[in-house]
């Protein structure tokens, strides 16, 4: 359930949402700036999104965002499909596809074979950090899963993820230009 309304006293009045769901909408929305893209989702939105909606959702993770106990799925959303050629089209679709699949493999610990379709994912597309993120990760932890501290899920410990951790593009630049010293945008 969600409060949407005046709240507060007499002296002291704000329109505003309050409730589990608005929190939860707050949580993915800074998400949004970690995954380096324009629009995240839960499952449940993208399920419900009708087939006749000109967007295809693009699973990205498994998440645990803090405030709440239970893991979500979330997903990316990829606007504006009415206005490309139906080639260009089934290229986004195939991408996508390729990238689930590395996913699946990732939570599987098969991260070789995630890291091979990640990798071909990168080449064809430097500009996927959703893919170089998952990369990145399915490197890092094939060490984990050795030593038993390996999870799939992302944990968010903080309640505005965006002050987690520069954007990957900003980490590329900055590896390149280390001589600069500018705080990420």
């Amino acid at each position: 359930p969600v409060l949407s309304g005046n709240i507060g006293s007499e002296t002291r009045m704000k329109f505003g949402c309050i409730g589990d769901p608005v929190n939860t909408a707050s949580r993915l929305e800074g998400l949004c700036k970690v995954y380096e893209v324009q629009v995240i989702c839960s499952e449940a939105v993208a399920k419900a999104l009708p087939e006749s909606t000109p967007v295809i959702c693009r699973r990205l993770d498994v998440v645990c965002v803090k405030g709440k106990q239970m893991p979500m799925c979330i997903h990316q959303v990829i606007c504006d499909l009415e206005l490309q050629p139906t080639a260009a089209i089934e290229a986004v679709r195939l991408r996508i596809a390729q990238y689930e699949t590395a996913l699946s493999h990732f939570q599987q610990s098969h991260f070789d074979e995630a890291s091979q379709i990640l990798s071909q994912l990168v080449a064809d597309d430097v500009s996927d950090a959703v893919a170089a993120r998952l990369l990145a990760r399915a490197q890092h932890q094939r060490q984990q899963v050795e030593s038993g501290a390996w999870s799939y899920v992302s944990l968010m410990t903080e309640k505005d993820a965006r002050r987690r951790s520069p954007p990957l593009a900003w980490r590329r630049h900055m590896s390149a230009n280390p001589g600069q010293r500018r705080s990420p945008p």
